[in-house]
């Protein structure tokens, strides 16, 4: 075979373990066959090649691969993978592991599809921060904690499941919120001129990197009679409850002084160009001597001193409402704006951002420097996510109190020995079973509860229990659990009450046992 002598499909080489085996991938499986294909690598030096089944074992083995994790049409693969690595005696054998594949929502990951989306120009390559390969999600500014953090929260399952894409949101805004500075960026610009401002003055003012982590230290920022603010920040004719500027109105400007609008300049068609306004120079930091407060705070960027520079916005690359695939050719439905490109002033500090470079903009997200398209001097950011989540994790006490009647979703019990379990069931959609969790906070005091048992090892429930402060110790039941009810009230408690017997009597055999 190795000397050509054979054609493509003429022989094969198998392995002998046994024909009679009831797993198909052991009856003498075929290793290496007649392959006359170029090679990316070699050219047309080899002929043949091996089978994935036994090549797989055997690179593990020699990159030092401990687990090789596999999604699950690999299960009845695993004993063709032990065969090999024994057979072929190596001192620290790999193992293959298979769980089920997680889905992203309103998110490509099928190969062909992202291949497609490559060379129909729609992304700028494997890595555009619209996809989700680790290639990409490093590009957009994902960190390797927020990814272990989403894992861990998702959990490992044996059934193929679907998670908002909200979540991994969630936790890179988590992960970053007290690492990053806060620096100012305005990316939908209007000039503010402060008439009352000393002409040509450019004074430096000290401001925290982080207001929530003071390990972060402080910055110089420049301040003078003319700066930007977003054009949300201030309208001719507001709304009722409208905090920011507008005609007669007072604001503070973050980490410098009180301003109060005293008109603006319009185009014919009515687009602002110029907000004017005064200072009170007695309120410097932010503060006022005479004790009086404002409603509002904007950020702002010097104009004399404001970089420019390339912000890109992203959007779900697949159209949400249409799903993923169309149904008629299964195409993808793609989202026409999944990607704005815009413009930005920004702060002089942001000017020294280098690839990879995280920063939260105030109040416009988190961002992170291009590492393809970033020149010295001249950064390009990525927007990693907004500051909104649309990620839920709690309803409001009111709501709580409303629902309190239909919810049966925790089962309470004094048990000997055990001060209180509390069984939280999956057969509750999010909204009751969040209502449940801040119900428990609501009432543990007067429950007297000195410890809170989690039966259940899903990451979900742990999260939603830390969100909301409760202490908590999980230790699942397991064991056969068995419906007999139609009302997912009934099932709620059926099951609550089988979790809470199985904790019981595992507690009891251990007492028994010492």
């Amino acid at each position: 075979m190795r000397e050509g002598k054979y054609g493509d499909g003429e022989k094969v080489l198998r392995a002998k373990i046994d024909m009679a085996s009831p797993n198909m991938n052991m009856r003498d499986p075929v290793i290496y066959r007649v392959a006359r294909m170029t090679h990316h690598n070699t050219g047309d030096k080899w002929c043949i090649y091996p089978m994935y089944d036994f090549a797989h074992p055997i690179e593990d083995a020699i990159e030092g691969v401990t687990h090789s994790i596999c999604t699950l049409e690999f299960e009845d693969h695993r004993p063709l993978y032990d065969w090999v690595v024994k057979e072929l005696e190596y001192p620290h054998p790999p193992k293959q592991i298979e769980f089920a594949k997680l889905y992203l929502t309103n998110v490509v990951t099928g190969k062909r599809y992202i291949k497609k989306l490559v060379e129909d120009g729609i992304v700028d390559g494997w890595d555009d921060p619209r996809l989700v390969s680790i290639a990409a999600l490093r590009r957009r500014g994902f960190t390797p904690e927020s990814i272990r953090k989403f894992v861990e929260l998702c959990g490992v399952s044996k059934a193929n499941s679907s998670v908002d894409y909200a979540m991994l949101e969630y936790c890179i805004r988590e992960d970053l919120k007290l690492k990053r500075p806060r620096m100012m960026a305005i990316l939908d610009p209007i000039k503010l001129v402060i008439d009352n401002y000393p002409e040509g003055q450019v004074e430096y003012l000290e401001a925290p990197n982080n207001m929530e982590n003071e390990e972060l230290g402080t910055r110089k920022i420049p301040f003078s009679g003319e700066l930007y603010i977003e054009r949300d920040d201030f309208m001719a004719e507001p709304p009722k409850k409208y905090k920011r500027l507008y005609i007669g109105n007072e604001v503070r400007l973050m980490n410098a002084y009180f301003v109060t609008c005293t008109g603006y300049e319009a185009d014919d068609d009515g687009t602002i160009r110029v907000v004017h306004c005064t200072y009170d120079p007695e309120t410097k930091g932010g503060n006022a001597p005479d004790g009086r407060k404002v409603k509002g705070t904007i950020h702002w960027v010097e104009a004399s001193n404001a970089g420019k520079v390339e912000v890109r916005l992203y959007e779900n690359i697949v159209d949400e409402e249409k799903g993923v695939y169309n149904k008629e050719d299964g195409s993808l439905n793609v989202n026409p704006n999944s990607l704005t490109v815009t413009s930005a002033y920004v702060e002089p500090e942001l000017l020294k951002a280098k690839g990879y470079d995280s920063y939260q903009f105030v109040r416009n997200g988190f961002f992170c420097a291009d590492i393809h398209d970033s020149r010295e001097g001249a950064p390009v950011f990525n927007r990693i996510v907004s500051l909104k989540s649309s990620l839920q994790i709690t309803e409001s006490i009111k709501t709580v109190k409303k629902n309190t009647k239909h919810m049966t979703a925790v089962h309470r019990e004094q048990v000997s020995g055990c001060t209180a379990c509390f069984v939280l069931s999956s057969s509750f959609r999010l909204r009751p079973f969040t209502e449940t969790v801040i119900l428990i906070t609501q009432e543990r005091e007067e429950l007297h509860m000195k410890k809170i048992v989690l039966a259940s090892a899903s990451p979900r429930r742990r999260e939603l229990l830390s969100q909301v402060g409760v202490a908590f110790e999980v230790k699942p039941a397991s064991g056969e659990e068995r419906i007999t009810s139609a009302e997912p009230a009934k099932v709620v408690e059926e099951l609550s009450r089988q979790k809470l017997c199985l904790r019981h009597t595992r507690w009891r055999k251990r007492r028994t046992e010492n």
